[in-house]
């Protein structure tokens, strides 16, 4: 099992992806989305990603931000650890009348965003990605 918290790039992309419904591979260290055209989806929804894209939600604010929007994610800088060396971080959370308010931290907004998604909708830890990493050749 793998923390929430620590996740970070295309896994966490990856995690984002799933809870989206995206089919998505981990392909030399990005997350490619590797399903159909998705040309028409619902309002709220993520829509236009073509196939062989790449899915980045926790560093692209075009993605990213329609999900923060969506789940009503809240954001916050502030400095982490007193006594140590101050340096920017950000807490998001997601609150729910039927749950605590969960959140996360990270060195972005958008990757303590997109922990944050993945926390609330998984909870603090998550399965091992297994079958969805692939290295291809790099044609020069």
């Amino acid at each position: 099992m793998l923390k929430t918290k620590d996740l970070i790039g295309p896994e966490l992309d990856w995690y984002v992806a799933k809870l989206e419904g995206k089919p998505v591979k981990i392909i030399n260290d990005m997350c490619i989305y590797v399903g159909p055209v998705d040309t028409w989806a619902p309002p709220g929804s993520l829509k236009g990603i073509l196939v062989g894209q790449r899915f980045n939600p926790s560093v692209r604010h075009g993605i990213g931000g329609t999900i923060i929007e969506r789940e009503r994610i809240r954001i916050t800088p502030w400095d982490r650890k007193e006594g140590e060396p101050k340096y920017k971080q950000w807490y998001a959370s997601i609150y729910s009348e039927s749950i605590e308010s969960k959140g996360c931290d990270g060195p972005t907004y958008l990757i303590a965003a997109m922990r944050a998604y993945v926390l609330h909708k998984m909870g603090p830890e998550v399965p091992e990605i297994v079958d969805d990493y692939e290295i291809v050749p790099q044609v020069m």
